[in-house]
């Protein structure tokens, strides 16, 4: 009787949460982070296949 009591109450718990989390626009955000993960994963595979090298130096070789 205890576990099905449990159950209830946390099932309770998380649909507060979620009313509370829709109501302050938590979907948006994590639409909004899938997206930018998307173009990070993008940009990342980019950079990989660019991999551009390149030295700098502290010495002055225009003279």
């Amino acid at each position: 009787m205890a576990n099905k009591s449990n159950e209830t109450e946390k099932g309770m718990e998380y649909e507060e949460m979620k009313k509370l989390g829709e109501k302050a626009g938590i979907e948006d955000l994590m639409a909004l982070y899938g997206e930018y993960q998307k173009w990070v994963q993008i940009s990342m595979q980019y950079l990989k296949e660019i991999d551009v090298k390149f030295t700098l130096s502290t010495t002055d070789s225009t003279s």
